[in-house]
């Protein structure tokens, strides 16, 4: 992005912030639709390849509410 050479260090930690606020936003979406974020996605495809993946996520998260 290059944004080094432009950027204030409050300007930083500004752009910062914001991102963590918007990707708390997209958790909390995807937790009330039920639904599993992208990286968890990807970690569970690469980590079960060719096996069966284990009890479904409903019965796993009602365990722990």
């Amino acid at each position: 992005m290059g944004l080094g050479g432009i950027r204030d260090q409050w300007q930083a930690a500004l752009l910062a912030a914001a991102t963590w606020l918007v990707s708390i936003g997209f958790a909390v979406v995807f937790d009330r639709a039920g639904k599993r974020g992208p990286a968890e996605q990807l970690l569970r495809a690469l980590a079960y390849r060719g096996g069966s993946p284990p009890a479904s996520r409903a019965a796993s998260s009602s365990l722990g509410r």
